[in-house]
């Protein structure tokens, strides 16, 4: 492997790290209205897969039952199928 594609991918490693980390924050502050404006960065089809599934990851026990979180993780969860080829609802 090339240098450059070393550090490409060590780049994109920091940054889902990054977000873990940011996610992890506002969910243990419990700022779930900053938290949702933070999601909506990344309520774009051109998002990366990795970090939707990260944000799904750390936010799985929230999906279904909070009343402030669901309804943009259901949209993040939409882009994450439709990115992956699962058109399937849970």
């Amino acid at each position: 492997m090339k240098k450059k594609d070393t550090f490409v991918q060590y780049l994109k490693f920091k940054r889902i790290i990054d977000l873990h980390f940011k996610c992890k924050e506002y969910l243990d502050a419990k700022k779930y209205e900053e938290f949702v404006e933070f999601l909506k960065t990344f309520d774009r089809e051109d998002v990366d897969v990795n970090e939707l599934k990260t944000i799904s990851i750390i936010t799985k026990g929230f999906l279904s039952n909070h009343p402030i979180l669901s309804p943009i993780l259901d949209r993040l969860d939409d882009i994450f199928n439709e990115k992956i080829g699962n058109n399937k609802k849970k």
